[in-house]
C-alpha cells in the first residue's frame, strides 16, 4: 500500500491541470489524504478476512483520488471516496440504532461502488470514461461484488444484497423470477434501506458541476 507522501505524489500526477490554482490543488490534495486515511480505519476496524486485499485494490485502482461519475454526483477528484464516506456517515447512525453489526454497515456503504474505482480518469478539466454506462447501469453493482469475492471479502446475505441492489427500489419488476425475489427480500432489510436511501441522498447533496 502507498504512504501518504507517496499517495500525495501519485493523486497531483493524476489530477495535473484540473485545479486553476496551486492552492486549490493543495486543499483538495489534503481532503483526499485525509478521506483515503478515515476509509482505510474504518475497513481495516471490522476485521475481516480479505479486507486488506480490498483495501490494497482500492488504493491500486484508484479509488481515493478518483472522480464518482463524469457528469452526475461528486463529478470531481476524490468524488467516489467523498461519496462512499458520505453515504456511510449518513447510513451508520441508522444502523447503530437498528442494532445493525458495525462492519455491515461499514462494508455495505463504503464499498457499494466499488467498480467506478477504475472506470473514470481525468483529462485536464475534463473527466474521460472507460465504459459510458458504468455510473448509471445497474450492472456495475454486480461487478462491485465480483471484485470484493475476487479480494477474498466473504460478504453477508444482507451485505451482498445491499450491494447489489443499491440502485433499484421498491419498484423494480424483473422477468427473471430468482432477481425479482432476491430483491423483494432485499427491499424488507434494514441494511439495504439504510445504504439505498443514503446513497441517493448523499448524491442529491452533491449535484454534478460543470467545469
Amino acid at each position: 500500500m502507498l504512504d501518504t507522501i507517496q499517495f500525495e505524489k501519485l493523486v497531483r500526477r493524476k489530477i495535473a491541470d484540473w485545479y486553476s490554482t496551486p492552492e486549490f490543488e493543495d486543499k483538495a490534495v489534503a481532503r483526499m489524504v485525509a478521506q483515503r486515511q478515515e476509509i482505510i480505519d474504518l475497513l481495516a476496524s471490522t476485521k475481516r478476512p480479505g479486507i486488506d486485499n480490498v483495501i490494497e485494490y482500492l488504493d491500486k485502482s484508484g479509488f481515493f483520488y478518483r472522480a464518482s461519475s463524469p457528469h452526475g454526483h461528486h463529478n470531481f477528484p476524490g468524488g467516489l471516496a467523498e461519496h462512499s464516506l458520505g453515504t456511510y456517515k449518513r447510513a451508520e447512525p441508522r444502523g447503530r440504532n437498528a442494532g445493525l453489526p458495525d462492519d455491515s454497515v461499514i462494508i455495505a456503504a463504503l464499498l457499494h461502488d466499488t467498480c467506478k474505482s477504475d472506470r473514470f480518469w481525468f483529462k485536464g478539466r475534463s473527466i474521460r470514461q472507460h465504459t459510458p454506462k458504468c455510473e448509471m447501469d445497474s450492472r456495475h453493482s454486480v461487478r462491485s461484488i465480483v471484485i470484493l469475492k475476487d479480494c477474498g471479502l466473504r460478504l453477508t446475505p444482507q451485505e451482498y444484497r445491499a450491494i447489489r441492489w443499491h440502485m433499484k427500489d421498491e419498484k423494480y419488476h424483473s422477468r427473471d423470477p430468482k432477481r425479482e425475489r432476491e430483491h423483494s427480500m432485499a427491499v424488507k432489510e434494514d441494511l439495504w434501506r439504510f445504504v439505498f436511501y443514503s446513497d441517493k441522498k448523499d448524491a442529491a447533496d452533491h449535484p454534478g458541476k460543470k467545469h
